[in-house]
């Protein structure tokens, strides 16, 4: 089981994202599911005067099958580590269970026996949690007699924190400078399309059926496998690889790349291949092919992965020099299918590197 941190302890260097419960503005992109109504300005509404429910108050029916409630945060490329919630336990058996992605990662345990604001927060960094997290919790207690009126476990804030990333590539944006070889124009801008619902309504759908927010949220992506050429009537695909250059900070070996990659109609699997510059004070000038590869959904949906590979060995099982840069070379696997010559294949969003 996770540990719970001691509140007020430092958590982790900076806030990767947060949700104001019961403020739309603040609900609106992080896709709210199983919440009661709003309550606010009540005298025990929270710090900003707003809470809602994971159970009960006349907003659902207070059955058990009702004791629980979703909300989606966004780490990006960082990895998270911990998860703050600023929770009401008050005269009712206000406990709980903390679900990421479907894991559960600590239980509160009710503790006070009148209406008492708390903070807690919980390490998550064994979870290896990337990207969009849905964070559902869940009521252990028993409904209370005031349950049809009050409702039962109320929440007023919650914050993801997390390391932050080494360095960090916006494809199709601010990052264009860091691309090398072939990789195709920027989508959907060039050519329309649907690209994940990418632009509507923020950056596209994830694969948990959500859809991320904030500053990485640019809806501009490349593909990897470039649009083709005809020759006569025969259409030639064009370059299955594409390149990006990473900074290593102290040239540290056995960092983790983490890709916002979109799985599609088309076969959208790939490798990847690291070589690393200045590595142990020389250049190097060879080519590490990864063990770990990304085999597409090969189904009809389109939907974006956040997908993390090690680069601390490769598929030999050698260790990976990496030096102070980095270039990544992304190959596409799977056969150009049949709108190959107006989108290409393999669309990429984003690239980190993490510790």
């Amino acid at each position: 089981m996770l540990v719970a941190l001691v509140v007020g302890a430092s958590a982790s260097p900076i806030s990767l994202d947060s949700v104001n419960i019961g403020v739309p503005a603040s609900e609106a992109t992080h896709n709210l599911i199983g919440w009661s109504n709003t309550w606010s300005s009540c005298g025990w509404c929270g710090s900003d005067g707003n809470m809602r429910l994971i159970w009960g108050d006349g907003g659902e029916a207070p059955d058990p099958g009702n004791n629980w409630a979703t909300v989606t945060l966004d780490a990006g490329p960082a990895q998270a580590t911990s998860i703050k919630l600023q929770h009401l336990d008050g005269a009712a058996d206000d406990g709980f269970k903390v679900y990421v992605n479907g894991d559960l990662v600590e239980t509160y345990v009710d503790q006070h026996p009148s209406n008492t604001w708390v903070d807690t927060e919980y390490d998550i960094s064994a979870g290896g949690y990337f990207g969009l997290l849905t964070v559902k919790l869940e009521a252990t207690g028993i409904a209370w007699s005031g349950i049809g009126t009050y409702g039962q476990v109320a929440f007023t804030e919650i914050e993801l924190f997390g390391d932050p990333w080494l360095d960090f590539v916006n494809v199709g944006s601010t990052g264009d400078a860091y691309l090398l070889g072939s990789w195709g124009p920027v989508e959907p801008d060039t050519h329309g399309g649907n690209w994940g619902n990418m632009g509507s309504p923020s950056c596209g759908v994830s694969h948990d059926g959500s859809t991320p927010s904030g500053a990485l949220c640019d809806n501009k992506t490349r593909v990897i496998w470039e649009q083709g050429i005809f020759v006569e009537t025969v259409y030639v695909p064009g370059s299955r690889a594409a390149q990006v250059t990473l900074i290593n900070p102290e040239g540290l070996d056995g960092r983790t790349l983490v890709v916002r990659h979109l799985d599609g109609l088309a076969d959208d699997s790939f490798n990847l291949q690291v070589r690393g510059e200045n590595a142990k004070g020389k250049a190097n000038t060879k080519w590490y092919t990864l063990g770990q590869e990304y085999s597409g959904e090969q189904d009809s949906s389109e939907d974006w992965h956040v997908t993390n590979f090690s680069l601390a060995t490769d598929r030999k099982g050698d260790d990976i020099p990496l030096g102070d840069i980095i270039t990544i070379k992304f190959r596409a696997e799977g056969t150009a299918w049949s709108g190959h010559q107006t989108w290409g294949q393999v669309a990429i969003d984003w690239v980190a590197l993490v510790p």
